[in-house]
């Protein structure tokens, strides 16, 4: 998913520069980008986490994401960068299942 996301980042500023655009997609600015390199480094610094956190609540607020759609990623984004071993099985099994899988004691 990182490797994509990198490709995507690359393709649009390629793209931009074709037709003469001067802004560019910066991945800092990509929570999602952020919270899989994370997981991929094993982790991060609690500041990284926090920007983190705060990057992802920024973007809910801007687009105007329901609350649950807002915790969810929220959620997620913040197991991503704090807790990687735990990150992947939230990616792999979906929040709602993680946390079926992690209450049902399993």
């Amino acid at each position: 998913m990182l490797q994509q996301r990198e490709l995507t980042a690359a393709y649009i500023n390629e793209t931009a520069a074709k037709v003469g655009l001067i802004d560019r997609f910066n991945s800092q600015r990509d929570v999602d980008y952020r919270s899989l390199k994370a997981l991929q480094q094993g982790g991060v610094s609690w500041i990284e986490a926090f920007q983190i956190i705060w990057l992802s609540l920024q973007e809910s607020i801007a687009i105007r994401r329901s609350a649950r759609d807002m915790v969810e990623r929220l959620l997620r984004r913040a197991i991503c960068a704090l807790f990687p071993s735990e990150g992947k099985a939230v990616l792999k099994l979906g929040l709602r299942g993680y946390l079926r899988f992690k209450l049902a004691g399993q």
